[in-house]
């Protein structure tokens, strides 16, 4: 739970010591250890609202943990899961300042964008302005396939009485 910049020259240490500047992979783990914490926060409210009533009625049915939590849990928190994906998705894509220090050769969208439309000359602003569309034309997509999940409600039916 540290800014990111508080981050960045460790990180870039530790991924070049490994040598894996400029790798997908470098990226992709460093994504992922930043937001745990935050959908681990976030998700947790959503596993507080699981009424006890229905994990009890599922444990006398015979349900083991794994079933418990396919087939119980993940259906109740689907909404808390959807605005979890929503918000690690839209990080993910609009993170500039480790896609720009961790790659130089392969880019990701947000920063290969920004890297060659802004110079230390000039901006090219209609250029600039066309990118910023196309980059979140993908992210208001996936809202709207997600939005459905959010309009079911969090845990509202899930136990009768």
């Amino acid at each position: 739970m540290l800014p990111p910049i508080v981050l960045l020259v460790p990180l870039l240490l530790f991924w070049q010591n490994l040598r894996m500047i400029d790798n997908p992979i470098a990226l992709v783990l460093t994504y992922s250890a930043v937001s745990v914490p935050f959908t681990v926060w976030l998700l947790r409210g959503f596993m507080l609202q699981v009424p006890h009533e229905l994990v009890d009625a599922s444990r006398l049915d015979g349900a083991g943990d794994v079933r418990l939590l396919v087939s119980v849990i993940m259906p109740v928190i689907r909404a808390g899961i959807a605005a979890a994906s929503v918000f690690l998705v839209i990080f993910a894509w609009n993170e500039l300042l480790f896609a720009s220090m961790l790659t130089t050769r392969n880019r990701t969208a947000t920063a290969g964008i920004v890297a060659t439309l802004i110079t230390d000359r000039a901006m090219d602003w209609g250029t600039l302005y066309g990118a910023a569309t196309l980059v979140v034309v993908p992210i208001i997509l996936m809202t709207f396939a997600v939005s459905g999940h959010f309009v079911r409600g969090f845990t509202m039916g899930a136990v009768k009485g």
